[in-house]
């Protein structure tokens, strides 16, 4: 539903699907250095507890990675559409995921929902802070010259209260 909603569609779908997924497998590699204090310490008892039911070492890892994956796609498609490198677009999203508080509201599950109204209204809070998080993204990645740091570092700087 993801590329249905956000994605251009003008290319063979065989090419958009290897596209997100070599993306996304680049991001997957990232997260190490993506993720911190208690998003991290999340991942680390998911896989935890994974492995002490029984799963393998990394088929647990990865599993425990999935909810940390959460703004992959949107890394994909920020890099595609601003030119930025994957590093760079996920150094930004997850950073300003982070730096507005957004990491467990990105996450919005409508499990706990039997209604269908609620589940519809929660993913499109979602789908619409997503967006909003891949704008402040393409800002950010597009801030002038020099590495992600420094780019975020300006746009923080133009975007700080007065």
């Amino acid at each position: 539903l993801f590329v249905v909603r956000n994605a251009a569609l003008d290319q063979p779908l065989g090419e958009l699907v290897q596209h997100f997924t070599d993306g996304l497998d680049e991001v997957r590699g990232l997260l190490p250095t993506l993720i911190a204090g208690s998003l991290a310490e999340a991942s680390a008892a998911r896989s935890a507890a994974l492995e002490a039911m029984g799963a393998p070492r990394d088929l647990a890892r990865r599993i425990a990675e999935l909810p940390d994956l959460m703004l992959g796609a949107d890394v994909v498609l920020l890099a595609g559409r601003s030119g930025a490198r994957i590093a760079d677009a996920a150094r930004a999203l997850f950073g300003l995921a982070d730096l507005f508080g957004l990491t467990t509201l990105l996450d919005l599950d409508d499990s706990g929902t039997g209604e269908m109204l609620e589940r519809l209204a929660l993913d499109r809070a979602g789908a619409n802070l997503r967006r909003a998080l891949r704008d402040l993204g393409r800002d950010a990645v597009t801030a002038g010259a020099g590495n992600i740091e420094e780019r975020l570092a300006r746009w923080r700087a133009a975007h700080a209260p007065a």
